[in-house]
């Protein structure tokens, strides 16, 4: 496996930064020095403005796309190349949890940005993020 082959997705709140609150300093260079040699992607259910201001603009500009409000905004560079307002319906909502959990032995779920940095740092650390 090689760089090319990963790419990494990260949530904003509660991932990367305490949950609403901007990126701890110490982690934002060391972030911004993994995006410039990975590909890296954001999703939010904030809108980018929120985004923005608790990553900054560097962090955002380094993103292959950024998914706001939950997936219905897409940005590449700063510029929205899709947006929707379209909202799924209860059924669907509990049809795709249900398919997400027979997923979770393969899925992990970071629970603050500290453990992000801790897993991010074993990556760096390997050949498959050099």
């Amino acid at each position: 496996m090689t760089k090319t082959d990963i790419e990494f997705i990260f949530d904003v709140d509660g991932t990367l930064t305490p949950s609403r609150q901007s990126i701890d300093t110490n982690f934002k260079q060391w972030f911004i020095d993994f995006c410039g040699v990975n590909n890296t992607y954001l999703v939010s259910g904030s809108d980018y403005s929120k985004t923005l201001e608790q990553l900054g603009e560097h962090i955002c500009s380094l993103q292959k796309r950024i998914y706001s409000c939950s997936g219905n905004e897409v940005r590449e560079k700063g510029v929205i190349v899709k947006s929707s307002t379209w909202k799924p319906e209860a059924n669907l909502i509990d049809f795709l949890n249900n398919e997400l959990a027979k997923q979770l032995p393969y899925v992990y779920t970071v629970k603050s940005w500290k453990e992000t940095w801790e897993i991010l740092s074993y990556f760096q650390d390997t050949k498959i993020a050099k």
